[in-house]
């Protein structure tokens, strides 16, 4: 998937292979999501399968569904003063324009998506670097 996540939000040229299809060989509506952040409890999303007008779904709908998952996460990790209980994993407190340095962590912006793949448990998760 390779996405550089704060910058490509609304931008499918960032992305290659945007307006492929995917996921089409699932059979339901919907698939769980969840968002396992080193030290933090895990969050769990639900992301659409098919667009928004019961179309297929593309690369670039999909990586727009698992972006704003983090989005939400790190919303509500700074809304709640949540702290990493592992040490070199803490998401800042304040991100972007409002950081701080006495708050110091991983910024929303330095996200980078990866790819996203099923568990064996069922559910997907994305691999995230950092960068």
């Amino acid at each position: 998937m390779a996405l550089l996540v704060g910058q490509s939000f609304l931008d499918p040229a960032r992305l290659q292979g945007a307006k492929d299809i995917v996921l089409a060989e699932l059979k339901r509506s919907g698939l769980e999501f969840v968002i396992a952040w080193p030290g933090y409890r895990p969050v769990r999303f639900e992301a659409r399968t098919v667009s928004a007008d019961g179309g297929p779904l593309t690369r670039f709908d999909l990586a727009q569904q698992i972006i704003l998952a983090y989005a939400l996460f790190f919303q509500k990790v700074g809304e709640e003063r949540l702290i990493s209980s592992m040490a070199g994993y803490n998401i800042a407190l304040f991100q972007g324009s409002k950081a701080r340095a006495d708050t110091p962590g991983i910024q929303f912006m330095q996200l980078y998506l990866v790819r996203l793949r099923k568990t064996s448990v069922g559910c997907w998760v994305a691999d995230i670097e950092i960068v």
